[in-house]
């Protein structure tokens, strides 16, 4: 099942990226549509695979010949990976398109409103052609429930328009335009075109919350949050499967890109470097700005201390921090440091008293070729210079060592400047750093 799942996933994530293409939208949100799409392929693998169960036995209940059951299980798999995939990856495309459009056109301030508009040719729906136009600010609740797209092959778009140029609509009018819209009632009375009342960018998620992939009730639940989650229902025991799958693609992800570094250098670490920060399994770090942790959790004892030395980044000047998992059987750095051009990976070090210094910068350099040192209390600049004068000395591989200190932005500790300077290193780093 969990291949399958992934397989189904590929080919959303293939329209997610098509969807956002030159877009850039906030890592968080790139995660949550990657998060809906993936458990929206694993409950659409669910449902095929509990209907072909269902179709080994005919009307009276007898078990089916293989032949028949062969072919009707064909037609099934045929149904759910042809037709229906086709127009759910065509609807990821422009849900994402969508999604990472609200992102621009929400934030256009009071002098611009939102436009509804069609592809504009002889393809548009009537429902959806008498939408063209409505002209709406952002907040409007219109845009909530009618932000396209608005059903299957939906092309509507949405742009932003000067307030003087366009006259706003009226807004009841346009939800009773939107309700038209969007109401495909089957033989049974029952509205199938409701599912689209939503809005991608809003609620960061490519499929509709009520699509009947999902199991009724669930609403947008983020995994045993709401109240329709019972432990003992199938849908929630599937919904923790497939979380569980998506956590372990997650950390295998993870692992072999850690992995990776202890391998690389130059350019390819660079490169390495670059691509684990591009995935979608880190999280902002609440209460921290600009820092992110691996979305799965870090159990490292040591976190409190990590938080800290995130924050005093933050302080010395790198744009971005990114806080690495902690994993077994691999020699891993603690951070990723980074701010434009520039990204690297370091190993963090606090030392608690003098004496302890020697052995973390030992234990750092098999680490991480760029280490930082937490300082919490006073230092003595002038030895700690003659520590890490023979740090470089003893380890080629040897690179940087910056000092995080609350309210210190002092130049970096570089392989250069210890060379250059040689044995007034320690004195030059008492001036620098002892004032």
């Amino acid at each position: 099942m969990a291949g399958l799942i992934k397989a189904t996933h590929g080919v959303y994530a293939d329209a997610i990226r098509r969807g956002i293409a030159d877009n850039e939208i906030p890592d968080e949100m790139s995660r949550r549509l990657d998060h809906d799409a993936f458990m929206f392929s694993g409950f659409k693998v669910h449902h095929e695979l509990s209907e072909a169960g269902l179709s080994l036995r005919d009307g009276s209940g007898k078990v089916k010949g293989y032949e028949t059951f062969a072919n009707d299980v064909r037609k099934i798999h045929d149904t759910y990976n042809g037709a229906y995939l086709r127009a759910e990856y065509n609807f990821a495309i422009a849900s994402a398109q969508m999604a990472a459009k609200w992102q621009d056109v929400k934030g256009g301030g009071d002098s611009y409103n939102l436009q509804y508009r069609t592809a504009g040719d002889n393809r548009v729906r009537e429902e959806h052609a008498a939408l063209n136009g409505t002209t709406l600010p952002a907040n409007d609740p219109f845009w909530r429930s009618y932000y396209p797209p608005n059903g299957w092959m939906c092309r509507c778009n949405v742009v932003e328009v000067r307030k003087e140029k366009f006259p706003k609509s009226d807004s009841k009018e346009a939800i009773r335009k939107g309700d038209m819209a969007t109401d495909k009632r089957d033989r049974f009375g029952n509205n199938k075109g409701a599912i689209f009342r939503f809005n991608p960018g809003a609620q960061e998620r490519i499929f509709p919350e009520k699509h009947p992939y999902f199991p009724k009730g669930c609403g947008d639940c983020e995994y045993k949050s709401n109240l329709a989650y019972r432990r003992k229902r199938q849908e929630c025991q599937v919904c923790e499967n497939i979380n569980d799958v998506y956590g372990h693609i997650e950390r295998k992800d993870i692992n072999a890109a850690m992995k990776n570094l202890e391998n690389c250098s130059g350019a390819i670490l660079k490169q390495q470097v670059a691509a684990i920060m591009q995935m979608k399994i880190f999280k902002p770090l609440d209460g921290h700005k600009n820092v992110y942790i691996h979305a799965t959790g870090c159990k490292d004892s040591d976190l409190e201390n990590l938080k800290k030395a995130a924050k005093k980044a933050i302080e010395y000047g790198f744009k971005e921090v990114y806080i690495l998992p902690n994993i077994k059987e691999i020699t891993t750095a603690d951070f990723i440091f980074a701010r434009p051009g520039f990204c690297a990976v370091y190993e963090l070090k606090t030392p608690t008293k003098e004496g302890s210094i020697d052995s973390r910068l030992k234990k750092g350099a098999t680490q991480a070729d760029r280490l930082a040192f937490s300082i919490e209390t006073k230092c003595n600049y002038r030895k700690l210079g003659k520590k890490i004068k023979h740090h470089f000395d003893s380890h080629n591989t040897a690179k940087e060592v910056i000092i995080l200190k609350k309210g210190c932005r002092k130049k970096p500790i570089t392989r250069d400047w210890v060379e250059i300077a040689g044995n007034d290193f320690p004195e030059q780093l008492a001036k620098e750093y002892g004032r």
